[in-house]
């Protein structure tokens, strides 16, 4: 029967064996400079795909506000109405 003293050690080898696994195949993919690197390139491609849907949408209200003076009527939903 294994102690819980046993439990522990075992658990902080395990830990230690999946650490070193993880920055070892950190530093088989390029390192942690690549990994900052592709992180930033990712937020900056998916912050660029949000800001023309957003202009669009300012626009569309924009222009329907300037063409009436009253709000646009809502769009029919079928049998949800």
């Amino acid at each position: 029967m294994v102690s819980a003293k046993g439990d522990a050690v075992r658990e902080w080898i395990i830990t230690g064996v999946l650490y070193l696994l993880g920055m070892g195949l950190i530093g088989v993919l390029g390192g942690i400079g690549a990994a900052g690197e592709a992180l930033r390139s990712w937020g900056r491609i998916s912050a660029s795909l949000e800001i023309p849907r957003a202009t669009y949408r300012e626009k569309a209200r924009s222009s329907a506000g300037a063409r009436n003076s009253r709000p646009a009527k809502p769009i029919p939903l079928g049998r949800f109405q």
